[in-house]
């Protein structure tokens, strides 16, 4: 799936690239990045990302900058895992915006979701020899929905899936819940992943139009 991406920056002042995993969305037909939080701002040392830019794998992989991200501030004071989004906006003046894939975005969904729908999770875990997109479904744990927003699939998918997308298919659509977080010992074979909320809609419905809104960082 093209939608699925690799990102790509350079934390704080160091000089050694890394990469995390990433997706295309459209909203307001307008398109976006969007991956974890902790891929771009590292809490412990206060440090932010910079130089992002994706990398479309298709038959001639293509890189796109991405000038504007946005966190919420919650997260880099807190760590707080139930705010570890971020969205960015990608330059497409040189491309053809119909010529990329993406999902739909999909928020306020709680409701609709239960242990038997077919979720599904993708990124680009960190390998030696050669980093392939891996996509995973598996059985959900929805004990941390509710109250934090988390949802857990079960996965073997390692390093560098974090970013990725949660996601699911209806109607030959693809639809984006959110984007992959993190593991925890408890639950070993799990990856949690953090939804969509209403705070997480604000960006987008802003990003296009603002370099500043109130309780949000801008790298």
């Amino acid at each position: 799936m093209e939608s699925i991406v690799r990102l790509h920056f350079y934390l704080g002042s160091s000089n050694k690239k890394q990469s995390a995993s990433a997706s295309i969305i459209k909203y307001n037909n307008e398109l976006y990045v969007a991956t974890a939080a902790h891929c771009i701002y590292d809490v412990l040392h206060q440090e932010k990302a910079r130089d992002i830019y994706i990398e479309v794998r298709n038959k001639k992989n293509i890189y796109i900058k991405v000038p504007v991200i946005i966190l919420p501030k919650k997260w880099a004071s807190t760590g707080n895992l139930s705010f570890d989004y971020a969205f960015g906006k990608i330059s497409t003046t040189s491309l053809n915006k119909e010529d990329l894939e993406y999902f739909e975005p999909y928020f306020n969904f709680k409701e609709n979701i239960n242990k038997k729908t077919e979720m599904y999770l993708g990124g680009y875990p960190i390998s030696f020899l050669n980093t392939k997109q891996k996509i995973s479904q598996g059985k959900l744990n929805l004990m941390f929905l509710k109250e934090e927003g988390l949802i857990g699939i079960q996965s073997n998918l390692k390093s560098g899936v974090s970013g990725g997308p949660c996601f699911l298919k209806k109607e030959d659509k693809y639809y984006q819940l959110g984007v992959a977080s993190f593991k925890i010992r408890k639950f070993k074979k799990t990856v949690w992943t953090t939804t969509w909320d209403n705070n997480a809609l604000r960006i987008l419905e802003n990003l296009h139009c603002s370099n500043k809104m109130e309780g949000y960082i801008f790298i």
